[in-house]
């Protein structure tokens, strides 16, 4: 199995769609694809990211942007389902330190610090 600066790339049997949020985006990424009939490959084709993001991704190594999510949300015609885990993944990819404000952020006017 091929590594990576963080350890083993995980085998798809070893990841758990309850594992995280990310695991969780991954898992459905890879659902909606399948049912799809497309491989990393061919949604990379229609999509502006690499097969190699794709795979991270689904394999729970990289949280996803929002624009990725947005992007395969409707080159799979998933109905904004990527786009609706997308806030949970996002708030959990947050170190823990800042996750409070991510909270503050979503409902303020204008945020300052000093």
């Amino acid at each position: 199995m091929k590594g990576s600066p963080k350890g083993p790339t995980p085998k798809e049997s070893d990841l758990h769609p309850s594992g995280s949020p990310t695991a969780l985006f991954g898992f459905e990424l890879r659902r909606l694809r399948r049912v799809r009939g497309w491989s990393q490959l061919q949604l990379a084709k229609h999509i502006p990211y690499s097969v190699g993001t794709i795979s991270t991704i689904e394999t729970a190594q990289r949280a996803p942007s929002e624009e990725f999510a947005r992007f395969c949300d409707e080159a799979l015609e998933a109905e904004g389902a990527l786009l609706r885990l997308w806030p949970m993944v996002s708030h959990s990819a947050a170190p823990m330190w800042f996750r409070p404000w991510l909270d503050v952020e979503a409902t303020a006017d204008a945020l300052r610090t000093w």
